[in-house]
């Protein structure tokens, strides 16, 4: 995404590009969640209602100003036995902003 002809957040929904961790696109959601700890941030698809779209993972730079974002298919999951995966990754200063032309 571009704010002000700035480069402020990419978007990845490829696997085989993975955070300096090792988190990545088709990982299941709990192993984010071991990889990171109680840094992230976790907003449920059931803490959010019906319509309001897949799990949402959050972890801040030490400063505040960029974030990782990991995006779930938990409201593909939510009820069945199925863990949520990780679909999207997004990162930069602007990573925590909705963003509606992905």
């Amino acid at each position: 995404m571009f704010q002000n002809d700035r480069l402020t957040s990419v978007l990845v929904s490829h696997p085989g590009i993975k955070t300096l961790s090792g988190a990545h696109v088709g990982m299941y959601a709990t192993q984010v969640e071991r990889l990171y700890g109680k840094k992230l941030e976790v907003l449920r698809f059931a803490d959010l209602g019906e319509e309001g779209g897949g799990g949402t993972m959050r972890i801040y730079s030490n400063d505040r100003n960029s974030s990782v974002v990991f995006l779930t298919n938990e409201d593909q999951t939510h009820g069945t036995k199925q863990q949520p995966v990780i679909i999207a990754i997004r990162s930069g200063p602007a990573a925590d902003q909705y963003e509606s032309c992905f």
